[in-house]
C-alpha cells in the first residue's frame, strides 16, 4: 500500500484544516518550489513546513471521531468501497460516508460530523 493510499486526498485534507482539524499527524502534505506540487512526507522528513497540510491516518481518524465525536465508530467494506459510520448514544446510525480509500471516507465523515457540531 501506498503513503497516498493511507491518508485522504489532498483536497480532502485541506477541507480538514480548514474545518479546524489541528492534531499533529505522521504524514502531511507539503508544497515544493520545485517542481511547483504537493509531496506527502512523514513528520520525521526533512522538509519546510511552511506551506504543510496535515494528512491524517485512518487510525488518526477513527480514534479522533471515536474520542472526542461519538462512542463507537465503524469501518467496513462493500465490495470495492469503504464505509465509515458513527453511532451516538442512542446506537442508531448517525452519518455514513462511502469512499474508495478508507481513509477517505473516515475523513468525509469526520467533516460531516464536524459541520454539525459547530
Amino acid at each position: 500500500m501506498t503513503p497516498e493510499q493511507l491518508v485522504p486526498t489532498l483536497e480532502t485534507c485541506r477541507a480538514l484544516k480548514e474545518a479546524g482539524w489541528v492534531k499533529e499527524t505522521y504524514f502531511r502534505y507539503v508544497y515544493g518550489s520545485f517542481p511547483n506540487k504537493w509531496f506527502l512526507y512523514t513528520l520525521n522528513s526533512r522538509s519546510s513546513k511552511e506551506i504543510a497540510i496535515p494528512a491524517p491516518t485512518l487510525q488518526e481518524l477513527l480514534g479522533e471521531i471515536a474520542l472526542v465525536e461519538y462512542r463507537e465508530v465503524e469501518l467496513e467494506r462493500v465490495g470495492k468501497w469503504w464505509c465509515a459510520c458513527a453511532w451516538g448514544i442512542d446506537r442508531k446510525k448517525y452519518h455514513e460516508q462511502s469512499h474508495s480509500n478508507p481513509a477517505e471516507a473516515a475523513a468525509l465523515l469526520w467533516l460531516e460530523l464536524h459541520k454539525e457540531a459547530v
